[in-house]
């Protein structure tokens, strides 16, 4: 008996959130009246009070509803026998589609934060709708698919940040979902997988036409090499300067090509990349 007495008040409390969740979202938090709320859930306005203090109260359960949900809904959508990139792939393109369909409750929550400041009590079901991500994350890197030096919550703010914006614009251009937006994002990931950059020095040495081929084969034997391959690919096609008979003066500055250590060669160009996605998640 207490046990339906129980779920009953369960189910009533679920109801109130729901009809909350659509009145905040058509009428806004300031444009959103309890009565209204009440109405939709076919309970007294009292009852909603019995619940809830005040409208303050009622949102910060909505946003808590909608965190729950979105976990729930993240962890199913992913297929445990896939591989680390299909589960990834999985992740976003649910992301992505769960801010489109909510997008008004998205709202609304980043403006409560901003007015209100970040919750306490939202914290921990933030942490465990993350946590998603950093499990697959954590799985990639167990299993040597991306290098152990990453650092997980800077490629999570990226994966997310850019989720977000390009919600953000598909709804205002009313677009719907856009699988492009996907793709892109997964082509990140191939900057941390440590068999890419192996591949591309088994496959691609410098030319020998080039003057300093034993030194750039040296740096780019320990390098990314996509840097150095578009430097021997601009001087290759560079032509030589026309020296007049007679004449010692050395060809302009602006005629030669860049030196070597001007080349951005180094293993820190991926962040250099990912920092300025941060920048616009911002």
């Amino acid at each position: 008996m207490a046990e339906t007495q129980r779920q009953r008040l369960e189910a009533r409390e679920e109801t109130i959130l729901a009809a909350a969740t659509a009145v905040f979202g058509e009428a806004g938090v300031d444009g959103a009246r309890m009565a209204e709320i009440a109405r939709r859930a076919d309970v007294a306005e009292g009852t909603v009070y019995l619940y809830y203090k005040n409208k303050h109260e009622l949102l910060e359960a909505v946003v808590d509803r909608f965190w729950r949900e979105l976990t729930k809904g993240a962890i199913a959508a992913i297929s445990e026998s896939a591989n680390v990139n299909q589960q990834l792939h999985e992740l976003a393109s649910y992301h992505l589609q769960s801010l489109i369909d909510d997008f008004k409750i998205v709202e609304i929550t980043s403006r409560a934060r901003m007015r209100h400041g970040e919750p306490v009590r939202q914290l921990p079901q933030i942490r465990e709708y993350v946590r998603v991500f950093d499990g697959i994350m954590q799985r990639g890197i167990d299993l040597r698919e991306f290098s152990t030096d990453i650092a997980i919550w800077q490629i999570r703010d990226v994966f997310y940040g850019t989720l977000e914006h390009s919600a953000r614009t598909l709804v205002l251009r009313d677009q719907g979902s856009a699988p492009s937006v996907i793709d892109h994002l997964m082509r990140l990931f191939d900057q941390y997988r440590p068999s890419s950059p192996a591949a591309t020095r088994a496959d691609w040495t410098p030319p020998r036409s080039c003057r300093r081929y034993p030194a750039l084969k040296q740096k780019y034997l320990s390098s990314s090499g996509r840097e150095l391959q578009a430097y021997c690919a601009r001087k290759a096609s560079m032509k030589r300067p026309s020296w007049s008979r007679g004449s010692r003066l050395m060809p302009a500055a602006a005629a030669r090509p860049p030196p070597v250590s001007n080349c951005r060669h180094t293993a820190s160009a991926p962040v250099r990349l990912l920092s300025g996605a941060l920048t616009l998640t911002k």
